[in-house]
């Protein structure tokens, strides 16, 4: 399941922020990024069978739900600058965004998450797992991309001591179960950190009215997200989630974004109401922003045995002889 492609990974001084990054562009196609092409392993091509529909590529064997969440995916998970820019060039705001052996990246979508992580990180192993296999070709040695559903049964093995999740709000019908795997493939003293957006916008001085083509867009997002039994609005819920599974030590940050300088709809409407958003993101007369969720929270260490719970014949000791 697991494809290796390894790469020459970058100089440790093109990250000259004290191990934070730095936002930039992003380019697959960087010069730093460079191997000798007999070490490269090709994904198999049935996996990389694809269907266009409005511009974008869907593996074959997704149904509407995997669809939705590939498209979500191309449009928020592609720029990683809005997340280095919010998290102060951080990766993750937990205690192991430095450190972590084992990294779980779930829906990694385009997998510049992960490749950053390896980059930064040589010494971990970091894993990223999607739907689809949209990531880049060329990526660091400890660096591993899986297709797979994380809807259906985990199958790794090994614990992890670092889950990374980002935007998977819209991607899942059932969120405490996916929190309760992601725990239960966690080490001990593991970290699960989960980022995600929340649907609708928000606004806080009066300017986004229900006449406002944000205001309508936001809750048509949320609408359709529900309709299809994936609501975008699930991470106000996910510190308590965290609590009920097992997890300890649980931090929730809420930060902004802000806007500005199925429905049965036909192409021409959608466009016409997108040229509508353009306009009202484009002024300074509306002051909305969409809600940014951070938590993150620690599988409890394991518990260390007390004398009492030895077994009873263990104080006992050898048997003596006459």
């Amino acid at each position: 399941m697991a494809e290796t492609r390894p790469y020459h990974p970058a100089a440790a001084d093109e990250h000259p922020n004290g191990g934070a990054l730095v936002a930039d562009d992003f380019d697959d196609a960087d010069s730093a990024l460079s191997a000798p092409e007999q070490s490269l392993q090709s994904l198999r091509s049935s996996v990389l069978e694809f269907q266009q529909e409005n511009g974008v590529s869907f593996p074959e064997f997704g149904d509407t739900h995997s669809r939705m969440m590939i498209l979500k995916s191309s449009v928020l998970r592609f720029n990683p600058n809005m997340w280095l820019l919010t998290l102060r060039g951080e990766l993750a705001l937990c205690p192991k965004v430095h450190g972590a052996n084992r990294v779980l990246d779930v829906g990694t979508g385009s997998g510049l998450w992960a490749i950053d992580y390896a980059d930064l990180h040589p010494d971990a192993e970091v894993t990223g797992v999607d739907l689809s296999p949209i990531q880049p070709s060329l990526v660091p040695p400890n660096c591993f991309f899986e297709v797979d559903d994380v809807e259906k049964e985990w199958t790794w093995t090994k614990s992890f001591d670092f889950i990374m999740s980002r935007v998977m709000a819209g991607s899942l019908a059932d969120y405490e179960s996916y929190i309760q795997k992601a725990y239960d493939a966690l080490e001990p003293g593991g970290y699960l950190e989960l980022q995600d957006l929340h649907f609708p916008h928000g606004c806080d001085d009066g300017t986004m009215t229900e006449e406002t083509a944000i205001y309508r867009l936001g809750h048509l997002f949320l609408e359709a997200s529900i309709a299809l039994g994936r609501p975008l609005n699930p991470a106000p819920t996910y510190k308590g989630i965290m609590e009920k599974v097992g997890f300890e030590d649980v931090v929730q940050q809420k930060l902004v974004w802000l806007l500005g300088t199925g429905l049965g709809w036909t192409k021409e409407e959608v466009l016409v109401f997108c040229t509508s958003v353009r306009a009202e993101l484009k002024s300074s007369a509306i002051h909305g922003y969409l809600p940014i969720y951070v938590v993150y929270g620690k599988k409890p260490e394991a518990p260390v045995a007390s004398p009492s719970d030895a077994p009873a014949n263990a104080s006992a000791g050898a048997p003596t002889t006459a």
